[in-house]
C-alpha cells in the first residue's frame, strides 16, 4: 500500500463502575469503521464478543440489535471527532458494561496503512458473565477469601485465581494487532 498522511486518534478506553479503573489507550485511524472499533475494544478489554453491544454518539445509538443504527460503513470520524470528544461504548446488555472512550489527541501521520495498537492499559477485565460491576464486586470478595463457603465454586468457574490488577500488556497487543494483520 503507498504511503499517504491519514488522520488518527489516540483513543483512552475505560470500564466504568469498576475499581481499579480498567482501562487501556489506542492508536486508531480516524476512518476506522465502527465494527472494527468494536472488535478492537473486545481484543483490548478481554472481552469474549459473545453479547450485544452499542456505541452511544449522544442520542444516536450504533450496534448489533436491531433497535439501532446499524454498523457497517460508520466511520468514527462521522460520529465523533476531535480531541476531547467522548463516547459510550456499551457490551453485554445484561451485564451492562459501560466503557466511556475518549479522543484524547488527534494528528495526522505519514503511513504505509492504517494504523490499530494498543499502547497501554491497566487492571483485568472482568470475567464474563460475572453479573455487572455489582456481581463483579461480589466475584472478587468471595475468590479473594478462601474461607467463604462459595469460593470453590467461583474458583472452579473462572478456572483458577483471579487477580484484579493482573494486566498482560504484551498478550492484548498481540489480540489486537491479529485482528489488522
Amino acid at each position: 500500500m503507498e504511503d499517504s498522511v491519514k488522520t488518527v486518534y489516540l483513543l483512552r478506553v475505560s470500564l466504568d463502575r469498576v475499581d481499579p479503573e480498567v482501562w487501556r489507550t489506542m492508536v486508531v485511524p480516524a476512518e476506522i469503521e465502527l465494527p472494527l472499533l468494536h472488535k478492537v475494544i473486545q481484543a483490548s478489554m478481554g472481552w469474549y464478543d459473545s453479547h450485544l453491544h452499542e456505541f452511544q454518539f449522544g442520542s444516536e445509538r450504533y450496534g448489533n440489535n436491531p433497535e439501532m443504527h446499524t454498523e457497517p460503513g460508520v466511520k468514527l470520524s462521522d460520529v465523533a471527532s476531535g480531541t476531547g470528544h467522548a463516547f459510550k461504548y456499551l457490551y453485554d446488555f445484561g451485564d451492562g458494561w459501560e466503557h466511556t472512550v475518549e479522543i484524547i489527541a488527534e494528528t495526522r501521520a505519514v503511513l504505509s496503512d492504517a494504523p490499530i495498537k494498543l499502547l497501554e492499559g491497566a487492571n483485568a477485565c472482568p470475567p464474563e458473565d460475572v453479573g455487572g460491576p455489582a456481581g463483579y464486586e461480589r466475584f472478587c470478595e468471595i475468590i479473594d477469601d478462601q474461607d467463604h463457603i462459595e469460593h470453590e465454586f467461583f474458583f472452579d468457574w473462572n478456572g483458577g485465581d483471579f487477580d484484579r490488577t493482573e494486566f498482560d500488556l504484551g498478550e492484548a497487543q498481540a489480540l489486537v494487532a491479529a485482528l489488522v494483520d
